[in-house]
C-alpha cells in the first residue's frame, strides 16, 4: 500500500509539473507554433560547433508593441547535429530571461537519435537546478526503422513509464504498432492498445513514371548527397511543391519553387532507405521513389 500510494504521488508531481510548464510556456509565447518557437529540426550541417540563439516576442495590446517572450539556445555538435535545448522565458518582474527547461540529445554512431531528456529548473531544488522531468529511448532495425520508444518518468529515481512498439513486413512497411504501459506492482509491460495497418497502394517507380508521362525524372537514384528532380514539362508562372516521405509516411523534406523544372534536393542527412518524391503542380502530382545510401 505504502508503494502504491509513492506511485501516486509521483505521477501527481510529474503530471503537475508538466502542467504548469506547459500554462507558462502557452500564456507567454502563444501560440508556439513556428519558427523559432517551435523548432524540431536537429540537423544544420551549416551549424557545425555552433551555439545559436533565438528570440520570440508576443504582440502587447495596452502598449501596442512588441515585447519579449521567450528565448531559445540550441547547442549542436561538430556535425551540425543538435545536442541541447535551452528555453529561457522572459519575466518582466525579475527584468530578464530565467531559466525554464532543457531538452538534450543523444545520438548512435550513425547519428539516429536514442535519447532525449527533458529537464524543468527548479529553484528550490540544491538552490536552483535542473529537474529531471522525462526520457525517451529509441530503437531501430537494420533499415533504420523505429522498432522500440521507450519512455520514462523521474521522482527520485528513474522508472519506465511507456512502451510504443513497431512491426514491419519485407517492403518496410509498418503492420503493426504496439502501446504498453508499466505495471508497477508486476513490474513488467501491460498490454494497452495495438493497431494493424493494411499494406499500402502500389506507388509508381521512378521507371514506370519516365516510360508512361514522360514528365519526371530522378537522378541519381540511388542517392548519396544530392537528388536532382527534373519536369519535363512546365507550366509558367506555376508553384511546385516538392516533398519527401519516408516508409513511414513521415514527411521529411519539402520545399516550394517557381516554374521549378530543374530541382536539387540535398539528402545527405537522410538515413539510407527507400524514400518517395512527389512533384505538386496545382492539380498535377507525379510521384517517384528513390534509394537512399
Amino acid at each position: 500500500m505504502k508503494f502504491f500510494t509513492q506511485i501516486l504521488c509521483t505521477f501527481a508531481l510529474i503530471i503537475f509539473l508538466q502542467a504548469s510548464h506547459a500554462q507558462k510556456e502557452y500564456s507567454i509565447a502563444e501560440p508556439m507554433s513556428d519558427g523559432c518557437c517551435d523548432e524540431t529540426q536537429l540537423y544544420y550541417p551549416e551549424k557545425s560547433s555552433l551555439i545559436d540563439t533565438s528570440f520570440c516576442y508576443n504582440w502587447d495590446l495596452e502598449q501596442d508593441e512588441w515585447v519579449p517572450a521567450s528565448m531559445t539556445i540550441n547547442t549542436y555538435d561538430d556535425e551540425g547535429w543538435k545536442v541541447e535545448e535551452l528555453r529561457k522565458h522572459y519575466w518582466s518582474s525579475e527584468e530578464g530571461y530565467v531559466d525554464v527547461s532543457k531538452r538534450s540529445y543523444s545520438y548512435y554512431p550513425d547519428h539516429m537519435v536514442f535519447t532525449n531528456t527533458y529537464q524543468l529548473w527548479n529553484d528550490e531544488l540544491n538552490g536552483g537546478s535542473w529537474d529531471n522531468i522525462s526520457r525517451y529511448f529509441y530503437y531501430y532495425n537494420d533499415n533504420g526503422q523505429m522498432v522500440e520508444q521507450i519512455s520514462q518518468s523521474h521522482y527520485f529515481e528513474w522508472f519506465n513509464f511507456n512502451r510504443e512498439s513497431y512491426i514491419y513486413d519485407e517492403n518496410g512497411y509498418k503492420t503493426e504498432h504496439l502501446t504498453q504501459d508499466w505495471d508497477h506492482n508486476a513490474n513488467n509491460w501491460r498490454n494497452k492498445k495495438i493497431c494493424y495497418f493494411p499494406p499500402p497502394p502500389t506507388i509508381t517507380s521512378v521507371a514506370e513514371i519516365e516510360d508512361d508521362s514522360q514528365e519526371l525524372t530522378i537522378a541519381p537514384n540511388p542517392v548519396d548527397d544530392f537528388l536532382n528532380v527534373r519536369k519535363k514539362i512546365v507550366t509558367p508562372g506555376s508553384e511546385v511543391v516538392i516533398q519527401v516521405i519516408n516508409m513511414n509516411n513521415q514527411l521529411v523534406h519539402t520545399e516550394k519553387q517557381v516554374d521549378g523544372k530543374f530541382i536539387r534536393l540535398p539528402v545527405r542527412h537522410l538515413k539510407p532507405g527507400v524514400y518517395f518524391v512527389t512533384c505538386n503542380e496545382g492539380k498535377r502530382l507525379f510521384t517517384g521513389r528513390f534509394l537512399k545510401r
